[in-house]
């Protein structure tokens, strides 16, 4: 009797390598072995790379039965017209210097809003600066 719906409402998701293996994965790690795989219903959410998935851009399918509502964007924060991955219907992409733009503006509202400070646009390494404890205002 398990709900049968994942549901990705209002979220930034941005993938970057953050260990030393070839490079960046997948957005979702579904594997239907024995069970069928949930759907995906992702509304109002940002997915945001900058590289090429270490096992190409099969990597970046969103699953068959995912169904886009509301506002969703695909960013491609890597050099403009080297994007191979899957661009959904109905989903906005953008790439290059206004992709990068709406990743920080977007990054630091979330960040503001749950008592952070907010970064700068020349932060890309989730390594170097990761988002520790609120300071306080």
């Amino acid at each position: 009797n398990e709900d049968p719906e994942i549901r990705i409402t209002r979220t930034l998701v941005r993938l970057a390598r953050t260990n030393g293996d070839d490079g960046i994965g997948t957005w979702f790690k579904f594997h239907g072995y024995e069970t069928p795989n949930h759907r995906v219903v992702i509304t109002d959410s940002v997915f945001a790379v900058g590289q090429q998935p270490r096992n190409r851009w099969k990597e970046l399918k969103f699953p068959k039965t995912a169904t886009f509502k509301g506002t969703n964007t695909l960013l491609w924060l890597g050099e403009p017209g080297e994007f191979g991955g899957e661009k959904p219907a109905g989903v906005t992409f953008m790439e290059g210097a206004a992709a990068r733009a709406k990743w920080h503006e977007l990054r630091n509202q979330w960040l503001a809003a749950h008592g952070y400070e907010p970064r700068g646009a020349d932060d890309w390494d989730p390594m170097q600066a990761p988002v520790a404890a609120p300071k306080p205002r």
